[in-house]
């Protein structure tokens, strides 16, 4: 096997600062969660080139915080294409690790069993760790969808994720196993997943199933900002029972958190949306023919349809936990260091961006193909207020772009 190490690392500017990435003790965030056709696809874990196109792409890093990596796998390793974007985007990176089955070997050697073992939950703490260290990334989604019969087995569980914090791992706890041993999604903060949500610190991932008496139950428990900006709130984005419904309706999940934070300000929450790929799963490709461009273009619309409805909130929410009508962070706070020439510094230049999404044509190719790697910045075109002129074509190595 062959290991890649991360070379894009978070630095210690970027993750101390609170306005960006590592939040003050109020700020409300937004955790995105991928989920994706069961990941680990050809576009993505692959380093270099691959001849998928189109090809699922996230670009709007600007309203985003965490980026978590999903499977159904018993650990999910974000690859590294996954790992080397987000850090060049300010953005930290989680993976996970998930049990949904109370009888299965892997939880209960690790977690339920009593005698003495080769791999106990200190020791599964400890592979973990150093594979994030490895890999570069920051922390854990913690998905426990199994019942905790036993007491020592709950407070095993609390240990592996004490454990997990004193080695430097940022944990978010997923509201699954309740405290009085069974799963049972709360779909709010209660005394049945706080104690494991006190011992992550990082945050509780909600269930879907919410409503805005559940969202105010969360605040009341909570106590204080600092706590109840640490509650994710799950948005899933193909619905399965939450608010809106999903899809296009997404939007209105995201209306009903902002509500209840401006009824409590004092209580501000955070948000985790759940497969945002959703248009890129659902878009129709039938009426494109065939025509690789064609669905491309459907794929881009969709998109662009979907984050437009979700941004005003998404920025609303953060801005709420502020103080300000609405808050877009900057993509990163400091010029990347390596992607400026010795004549542009010369020149005055401060940054230099092909703007590519990571897909298109491919050099020397003679298809289109896609490469994580090759996704560069995209300035968002905020208060943008020059004219533009006519569209020109630009063809680079990698796609042809129109600006």
């Amino acid at each position: 096997m062959v290991l890649f190490y991360s070379y894009v690392k978070l630095s210690k500017k970027l993750a101390d600062n609170g306005q960006c990435r590592k939040a003050t003790r109020s700020t409300s965030r937004i955790l995105y969660c991928h989920d994706m056709a069961g990941n680990y696809l050809e576009a993505d874990k692959n380093y270099g080139f691959t001849s998928v196109f189109p090809a699922f792409r996230f670009t709007r890093w600007h309203l985003i915080d965490i980026f978590v990596y999903f499977s159904h796998n018993l650990v999910t390793l974000p690859p590294l294409s996954w790992i080397n974007l987000a850090h060049r985007q300010g953005v930290r990176v989680y993976g996970t690790v998930i049990f949904e089955k109370t009888d299965s070997f892997d939880f209960r050697s690790i977690f339920r069993d009593a005698e003495p073992k080769t791999l106990n939950h200190i020791e599964f703490a400890r592979h973990l760790n150093r594979v994030r260290q490895t890999l570069s990334f920051e922390g854990w989604l913690l998905n426990f969808e199994v019942n905790l019969p036993e007491p020592c087995t709950r407070n095993r569980v609390l240990e592996f994720i004490r454990e997990l914090k004193r080695l430097g791992s940022e944990v978010i706890w997923y509201d699954s196993a309740a405290w009085s041993g069974l799963c049972a999604y709360q779909n709010c903060l209660t005394q049945e997943n706080k104690p494991f949500f006190d011992a992550a610190q990082d945050g509780l991932f909600l269930n879907y199933n919410w409503n805005p008496m559940l969202l105010e139950k969360s605040q009341r428990i909570a106590q204080d900002a600092e706590t109840s900006s640490r509650v994710f709130v799950g948005v899933d984005c193909f619905g399965r029972g939450c608010p809106g419904g999903g899809g296009w309706n997404t939007n209105v999940a995201l209306q009903l958190i902002l509500e209840a934070m401006l009824k409590r300000p004092q209580r501000p929450l955070s948000v985790a949306l759940f497969a945002p790929g959703w248009p890129f799963e659902n878009c129709d490709l039938t009426r494109a023919t065939g025509d690789r461009i064609a669905a491309h273009q459907l794929i881009s619309e969709a998109d662009e349809k979907f984050w437009s409805l979700l941004e005003p909130w998404l920025t609303r929410i953060r801005g709420a936990s502020q103080g300000c009508f609405a808050l877009h962070r900057p993509t990163v706070l400091s010029i990347p260091g390596g992607v400026l020439t010795s004549g542009d510094k010369a020149s005055g230049v401060i940054l230099r961006t092909t703007c590519c999404t990571g897909q298109g044509l491919l050099n020397g190719k003679q298809g289109y193909g896609s490469s994580m790697r090759c996704q560069n910045l995209i300035p968002t075109g905020r208060n943008c207020s020059a004219q533009l002129g006519p569209a020109k074509e630009y063809e680079t190595s990698l796609n042809r772009t129109r600006v």
